[in-house]
């Protein structure tokens, strides 16, 4: 962007971690981003964060259909064991027990439509229920499951899940970040170009940009420290 706009760059580059790619950068000329105007120093400040929200958006697309393709094999490999049945619940009634080991986890991720069926197969053969008018069957099953088979086919499903998450959670986390109006961050650039576009709109002289950036960025550094801070007292 800062090329297409006419601005030099000073260095482009990748930031690792080890031999991991984990980020990126452009330093472009400071000096001719001074004399540009706002709509070409907006361009190139959003460029950043605008790059995140879309690979956001990618890799959300990719997961919604992967989720709903790969997470019932991953359930259906995993046992649990019920704790307790309520009385007189379906599950009572379909003649299930507490100790009763289930396998396959399909259920948890099926709607709970009302007095609809669900198969679930136990060490004592497949038994069929019949949800009641909430949905519900009435079990309650050890939040401990077991892995029915360690194979790496399942792992290569989770993983791939796992980092498809990951990738697009990261990308709308970092471009969100870097908007904030914080001294260091993008945000911070445009932000005090808006102010003191919209300061000029209102036929006022000066340029506040900078004092008003001053306050935000201690307004979003409290705020930082203030979420961040029980993960370091716990």
């Amino acid at each position: 962007m800062a090329i297409r706009e006419k601005i030099k760059l000073k260095s482009m580059g990748l930031v690792t971690l080890g031999i991991f790619p984990i980020g990126a950068f452009a330093e472009p000329d400071e000096k001719q981003l001074e004399k540009a105007t706002m709509k070409k120093r907006t361009r190139v400040y959003s460029a950043g964060s605008m790059t995140n929200f879309v690979f956001a958006a990618m890799f959300l697309a990719i997961l919604i259909p992967a989720n709903m393709m790969i997470t019932p094999s991953l359930l259906a490999n995993y046992q649990t064991t019920i704790l307790e049945i309520e009385q007189n619940s379906p599950a009572d009634i379909a003649g299930l027990k507490e100790g009763m080991t289930i396998y396959g986890l399909e259920f948890v991720n099926q709607e709970p439509i009302p007095n609809s069926p669900v198969t679930l197969d136990t060490n004592e053969g497949k038994i069929t229920i019949l949800r009641n008018e909430e949905g519900k069957i009435g079990v309650a099953y050890n939040p401990q499951v077991e892995l029915i088979s360690d194979n790496p086919i399942h792992w290569a499903k989770f993983y791939f899940l796992e980092i498809i998450t990951w990738i697009g959670l990261l990308n709308l986390l970092v471009g969100m970040f870097n908007f904030l109006p914080f001294a260091i961050f993008d945000g911070a650039r445009i932000f005090e170009d808006l102010v003191n576009f919209f300061n000029k709109q209102l036929g006022r002289k000066g340029k506040p940009g900078k004092t008003w950036l001053k306050i935000t960025s201690i307004i979003v550094l409290i705020t930082l420290v203030v979420n961040f801070l029980p993960y370091f007292t716990q």
